[in-house]
């Protein structure tokens, strides 16, 4: 892809999305998403930044169709820490079930008279 509204469409396409759709995301008419994606306008700065935010890639990706190396790195690093906190995220509802799982069972067992637990 070699210009800024080859991108635009290729990543609209790639999210599976219409031109609505993203004009809704980006507050904007959806005539201004075709003529950016027909090349018969340039989107201004501000939508580039949101387009790119959206997209998850870097203002450099959408205008030069080139990641630096530092921005790529920061992105992998980015990624990597939203795993980790998903991973963690995970993990702590897996926690919160297991107490809730002792906390019923714990009542269940208040419930039920001693001699019946001990088989008396």
């Amino acid at each position: 892809m070699k210009t800024l509204h080859s991108r635009i469409k290729f990543l609209r396409k790639k999210r599976g999305i219409t031109q609505k759709e993203l004009s809704l995301v980006l507050h904007m008419d959806r005539s201004n998403i075709a003529n950016y994606e027909s090349g018969k306008r340039v989107p201004p700065i501000e939508s580039i930044v949101r387009m790119a935010a959206y997209f998850e890639v870097s203002v450099n990706y959408l205008l030069l169709g080139t990641e630096s190396n530092e921005e790529t790195s920061r992105m992998q690093e980015i990624k990597s820490l939203i795993n980790a906190l998903a991973e963690k995220d995970k993990k702590i509802q897996e926690l919160q079930q297991a107490i809730s799982n002792i906390q019923t069972q714990h009542k269940i067992q208040k419930g039920i008279p001693y001699f019946q637990m001990s088989g008396i």
